[in-house]
């Protein structure tokens, strides 16, 4: 959290942090330098963080809602270890706030959608933050949230016909 790259918030869960407080890592070893060219064509030095990943973290999109809901309190909570400007904690805190109340989530496979659309956009704004271009995830894309409820519906077809037709040797 503290570079303010994208990471899989899973790592934000209970679980989580009892795991990390059995992995402790030196950090002079873990970190390496690098360039990375700026939307701007400047060129700057950024650190990168080396340590492996959790071999049980989740991908965001495999995380349920309840899971995301809880993982959004201590991140959120925590946003301040990582120097996040003020602004940046009242849109975060938006955007779970906003997607917490938007009606299709109490429609029909809505946490699930939403668990996906978390993921979808978590993961672009970070990318956009660091090109420079952030944007303001507190508003919910409605074209983006209605393509998760037809990826779900997708996928509900397909395991469906899967039950019912062999497949072919």
């Amino acid at each position: 959290m503290s570079s303010r790259s994208y990471f899989h918030i899973w790592y934000c869960l209970p679980k989580a942090s009892r795991e990390a407080l059995k992995y402790k890592c030196n950090l002079t070893e873990d970190v390496r330098i690098s360039l990375i060219k700026k939307a701007d064509s400047t060129v700057a030095f950024k650190t990168v963080d080396t340590a492996k990943p959790s071999p049980n973290a989740k991908l965001d999109q495999h995380l349920s809602w309840s899971q995301i809901t809880k993982a959004k309190n201590i991140f959120i909570s925590n946003m301040h270890l990582g120097n996040y400007p003020p602004e940046h904690v009242k849109m975060f805190s938006a955007f779970y706030v906003n997607m917490e109340l938007h009606p299709k989530l109490k429609e029909v496979h809505g946490e699930r959608a939403f668990a996906w659309y978390h993921a979808k956009v978590h993961w672009d704004w970070y990318k956009s933050n660091e090109a420079g271009q952030p944007y303001d995830l507190s508003n919910i894309n409605e074209g983006i949230l209605q393509d998760c409820f037809q990826e779900i519906q997708s996928e509900d077809l397909d395991a469906s016909i899967a039950q019912y037709v062999a497949p072919m040797s």
